[in-house]
């Protein structure tokens, strides 16, 4: 947690976006949209609609454009954390935290495996893993043009690599069954008692193929840092945003034909196909909030939705665990409860979802007044 000083002026609500240093007011504020996007489908109750669960294998649900869309945000703000430099101590200290608080998520959310057998893998510490190679990267990719081209050699050699070791597998793509990342996984963490549901479902979705899929993702974010913060072209930024949003979809699209948009296994096509929501959302919060002859009052309007997204983190996995924990109290379960409370609306599930997205708005609305910011 970081509590900033009591006044900058680069902060400053009543601040004009054409003085800052670095164009954030946008990020933020897509982040702000993407949270209310994650706490209101973490929140929906039992019988979850099939669009609020995750894909049983091939094809995408509304759920699984959730994550990849904040992967894209996250690496949207480690271009612009790590464009001149990187802090190697702070970088890596960051990624321990991460990766203890992931483990400590596995063991809350699983406690009947025990430490003997505790998943070492999960979101957490794939997050922590592209936190640590995109600032690696950086030390040799700099450019919003080096970025573009990672993304989409990345991509395609990933592409090809699924296609080899599928050629055996039901239909020539990766099955549930049919697949190496219990091999690869398994291989390093010393058996399948430490991954996802002790691997018997067959796979595993965020090991090392996994942060490597991921990495897709998160280098497509990368991509739209770097243009934000070219100073040299600004006239053009949103026409150049467009155009990477069109080639990131041209390229999932593509791939797809090869190797389909596997969720599970962060197959590349995955990756860009729900890359380019977050690279389009990007470029709409930069047109509304950060350019143009209104943008002053784009970005003061766009307030709400910045101080929500300025606690990303905390509200993102926080909301998760909430919401773990909260099924978990009595039968039935705490959320249950409390939304018969507001059967007086007619629609209490619903009413409970808005519930939920305004109490963690409310939240971040006063830590950011506070000017205090969780972070890793």
């Amino acid at each position: 947690m970081s509590q900033a000083p009591a006044a900058p002026a680069s902060t400053a609500l009543a601040e004009d976006p054409a003085e800052r240093p670095s164009r954030v007011g946008s990020l933020d504020a897509a982040r702000g949209v993407m949270l209310i996007l994650s706490v209101s489908a973490e929140a929906v109750l039992a019988p979850r609609p099939e669009a609020f669960v995750h894909t049983k294998w091939v094809g995408l649900h509304y759920y699984d454009w959730i994550f990849p869309l904040f992967v894209t945000l996250s690496g949207c703000g480690m271009a612009f954390a790590f464009r001149n430099h990187v802090r190697w101590r702070r970088n890596a200290r960051r990624a321990l935290v991460l990766v203890l608080a992931g483990l400590a998520y596995n063991y809350v959310a699983a406690p009947e495996r025990g430490l003997a057998d505790l998943r070492f893998t999960g979101v957490l510490q794939l997050y922590a893993a592209l936190v640590v190679l995109v600032a690696l990267l950086h030390h040799w990719l700099r450019s919003a043009r080096a970025w573009i081209a990672f993304t989409l050699v990345w991509s395609g050699l990933l592409t090809l690599f699924w296609f080899a070791v599928s050629r055996d597998c039901v239909g020539g793509m990766p099955q549930p069954t049919c697949n190496p990342t219990l091999t690869v996984e398994g291989a390093w963490l010393g058996g399948l008692d430490h991954l996802y549901r002790l691997g018997k479902r067959g796979f595993e979705t965020e090991g090392i193929l996994g942060i490597l899929g991921a990495l897709s993702i998160a280098s497509a974010g990368v991509v739209v840092g770097h243009l934000l913060a070219d100073r040299h072209r600004q006239r053009h930024t949103v026409a150049r945003l467009l155009a990477w949003a069109a080639t990131v979809a041209i390229a999932g699209w593509a791939f797809a034909q090869v190797v389909p948009a596997l969720k599970w296994l962060w197959t590349p096509s995955y990756g860009l196909i729900t890359a380019t929501a977050g690279v389009l959302l990007l470029t709409l919060a930069y047109a509304v909030v950060d350019t143009g002859p209104h943008r002053a009052i784009g970005y003061r309007l766009a307030y709400p939705l910045r101080a929500l997204g300025r606690n990303s983190l905390l509200v993102y996995f926080g909301s998760h665990v909430a919401m773990m924990i909260m099924l978990r109290l009595g039968e039935p379960s705490l959320p249950e409860r409390l939304s018969a409370k507001l059967g007086w609306t007619g629609h209490p599930h619903l009413a409970w979802v808005i519930a939920s997205v305004l109490a963690w708005w409310a939240l971040a609305l006063v830590l950011d007044r506070k000017r205090i910011y969780v972070r890793a």
